[in-house]
């Protein structure tokens, strides 16, 4: 499906609040650190956001009875801010990601956490051994991939037989109301970057294609649920997507290293701390899933997956 013009994509946004005020600057930078200082993930208060997360956390207590994981791979780090809600339930993570430049901002970020080892690497063609990781994570990216069913078949490859992978992605059968000129236009086999298209997605899968990629990989299904629907869709139309443009280096999700400058602000990941109107999207997130409880339309889509 061709694109009207250039894509992006979602990144982590944070804000600093240091001695009771918020700071003074959110650039990335050697003498940037998280010493004295409270970071608040302001990316909590999406909605679509808040809930693939709390998918995750619910996913991981279930496939962690005892609290831990062994080894876990996280395909597609980004900038890192997820492996600070991961690390404290494996013994070690190995966070991966195409992109050098948000790997060593992960990297930074992530200096007091002695669990999680960053390295570049595309999923399709991980140096991992065979069946060396218990449990892996992908969010969000197989949407980015080039060939979906090769990064699916490796990730299998490195997961040992009765591995899990906790898995999610933007769904094709988006609702109208997150974003309505996209679904006028595919009609005519067009597409605008924002919206279900503003976070870098060339394309989006359905349940089916991804289901069906998996089984071929080598995995069966445990769990599949539909993430954010109409009421969610209407909160966030098109804003996260039109910040995301001002405030992530690498928006468009690209393995390239360079990109041109925005200026001086420039969000970073948030390792710790909750907003304190985290509860309101908590709130939105049940009545949007009591309103949504026969559509099969939806925002996005999770697994968790368990390796024949």
């Amino acid at each position: 499906m061709p694109s009207l013009w250039g894509t992006r994509r979602c990144g982590p946004w944070s804000v600093g609040i240091q001695g009771g005020r918020a700071a003074s600057s959110t650039r990335i930078g050697s003498d940037d650190t998280l010493e004295g200082r409270v970071r608040v993930s302001i990316k909590l208060l999406l909605p679509t956001y808040r809930a693939r997360e709390r998918y995750i956390r619910r996913a991981l207590d279930q496939l962690s009875p005892g609290g831990r994981v062994g080894r876990m791979l996280h395909v597609g780090s980004g900038e890192g801010e997820v492996d600070h809600w991961l690390a404290p339930v494996a013994d070690q993570i190995d966070s991966i990601d195409i992109n050098h430049g948000d790997v060593a901002v992960a990297h930074a970020s992530a200096a007091a956490l002695s669990n999680v080892r960053y390295s570049v690497q595309d999923g399709e063609r991980m140096a991992f051994a065979d069946a060396s990781f218990d449990l892996a994570v992908c969010l969000e990216v197989i949407e980015h991939a080039a060939h979906p069913g090769a990064l699916l078949r490796d990730i299998g490859r490195v997961l040992r037989p009765g591995g899990h992978l906790l898995l999610t992605c933007p769904h094709a059968d988006f609702p109208f109301t997150y974003d309505p000129l996209n679904r006028v236009l595919r009609r005519w086999g067009l597409r605008l970057p924002l919206g279900a298209y503003g976070y870098g997605h060339h394309w989006l899968a359905s349940e089916a294609e991804v289901s069906g990629w998996a089984r071929e990989a080598g995995f069966e299904v445990v769990a599949f649920t539909p993430l954010s629907h109409h009421l969610v869709g209407l909160a966030e139309c098109y804003l996260p997507g039109l910040a995301q443009r001002l405030l992530k280096r690498n928006s468009a999700n690209t393995g390239a290293d360079e990109f041109p400058a925005r200026g001086p602000v420039r969000a970073r990941p948030s390792p710790s701390g909750e907003p304190a109107l985290v509860r309101l999207t908590d709130l939105l997130i049940a009545l949007d899933q009591r309103l949504a409880s026969s559509d099969s339309s939806s925002i996005g889509l999770a697994w968790t997956f368990r390796r024949r």
